[in-house]
């Protein structure tokens, strides 16, 4: 018996490492090796289910979370997992039903912590969303992304001295944060501080030259100075990752008209 749980336990440890590696692909053939010898791994099904997450097969990770489920109604990985998976598929209420569940297992499980704030955020349910990252914090005041969702409630509730301070919190943790950066640097030039933001963009571009957030706020800040054919540059950059974003297509249309009225 201990010569078969060494492998299922060192493919599924390899799962693990390939998915901190983001090598998705890696992982499920790891772990597909060992549902085969055991259909009822729910550790295996919960990986599974999250490496499919994250490469955006939804029906499939819900197969996996769901199966988990059936086996043990009250694992909470499973739980959230199938909550991320219906927060991604737009199922709002379902997820939030399922971060319920899973936060009434665990009160203090800070991964349902935040997601279920990031659920709340997308729903424009932000002073919500704001209290469950403070609980968050409360248990671990360097959390990152808390740090950071934490800033953009404030700066939504008008707050955007306390959220640029949360910012840069996020950044003295960890100074390549992009997305600290690229919050950071929206923020900045909303309140017309656009030399700032720009330099937060251009420090967020250099860690990921393909961070589309940072490449389009800094097309909107460049549309702003007036500097539109430099903006549209940074428009077709944000194109080519996410060619339908309709932010990206507005600004890139508004830009193009303006110089053709100009000629």
């Amino acid at each position: 018996m201990e010569t078969e749980r060494f492998p299922k336990q060192s493919l599924i440890e390899e799962a693990q490492d390939n998915i901190k590696s983001e090598k998705y692909e890696k992982a499920i053939s790891n772990l597909a090796t060992v549902l085969e010898s055991d259909r009822k791994n729910i550790q295996a099904l919960n990986l599974m289910g999250q490496a499919l997450t994250d490469l955006n097969a939804y029906k499939k990770a819900l197969s996996c979370f769901n199966l988990a489920l059936d086996i043990d109604p009250n694992s909470t990985t499973a739980m959230i997992g199938k909550a991320n998976v219906l927060s991604e598929t737009k199922d709002f209420l379902d997820s939030i039903a399922w971060f319920d569940k899973a936060l009434k297992n665990d009160p203090s499980n800070v991964e349902a912590l935040v997601n279920k704030g990031i659920l709340l955020d997308k729903m424009g349910r932000h002073d919500q969303a704001l209290t469950l990252y403070q609980d968050v914090l409360k248990q671990d005041p360097n959390h990152e992304t808390a740090l950071v969702n934490s800033g953009l409630a404030k700066c939504s509730q008008k707050n955007i001295e306390e959220g640029i301070e949360l910012f840069n919190k996020a950044l003295e943790i960890n100074p390549r944060h992009v997305r600290a950066l690229a919050s950071k640097g929206l923020i900045l030039a909303m309140t017309n501080k656009n030399k700032n933001a720009l330099d937060c963009f251009d420090k967020a571009l250099e860690i990921n030259p393909k961070n589309t957030e940072a490449l389009t706020n800094k097309g909107i800040v460049l549309f702003n100075l007036g500097k539109h054919e430099q903006a549209i540059k940074y428009f077709d950059k944000s194109l080519e990752i996410e060619p339908t974003n309709s932010v990206t297509l507005s600004m890139k249309t508004d830009c193009q008209n303006i110089l053709k009225s100009n000629k």
